[in-house]
């Protein structure tokens, strides 16, 4: 049998208690810490600005305002939020904006040329009902 000197023997000794520390570190037995999921973009909705009256050819006195949350029904940051005209016409200042910190985004919607009933819709990719706003446009006083 072949003896080692000393001087590998702490060695060996100090490498193995290296190795049971990283070992034991590494398991975890904690069961109950919270899994954190990863938010995902599960509801929007008009926050202002719906149920306005607008002279033809003219801007909407407010904003059009939506708020993206999360499953948790926070608000989310860095959403792209799509508009779009679908009936009575109109122009928007931007087709696709990108929410803010408190989740929300907006837009300033410009009556088209004729009276009637218009809507506007903001969507998010995933998200399955958009946000509907609906507005009045009202014929120029005489």
């Amino acid at each position: 049998m072949q003896a080692f000197p000393m001087r590998t023997v702490r060695r060996l000794a100090g490498v193995s208690m290296a190795l049971s520390l990283l070992v034991a570190a590494g398991c975890d037995d904690d069961d109950d810490d919270p899994i954190t999921p990863t938010p995902v973009a599960t509801e929007i909705e008009a926050t202002s600005g719906n149920n306005q009256t607008v002279t033809v050819s003219t801007a909407a006195a407010q904003p059009l305002v939506v708020t993206v949350r999360d499953q948790n029904d926070d608000p989310m940051a860095n959403v792209t939020v799509t508009w779009a005209t679908p009936t009575g016409g109109g122009t928007l200042s931007q087709t696709s904006t990108t929410t803010d910190a408190n989740g929300m985004a907006q837009v300033t919607y410009t009556a088209g040329a004729t009276a009637g009933a218009a809507t506007v819709t903001a969507s998010v990719t995933g998200i399955t009902t958009p946000a509907t706003f609906n507005l009045t446009v009202a014929a120029a006083a005489p």
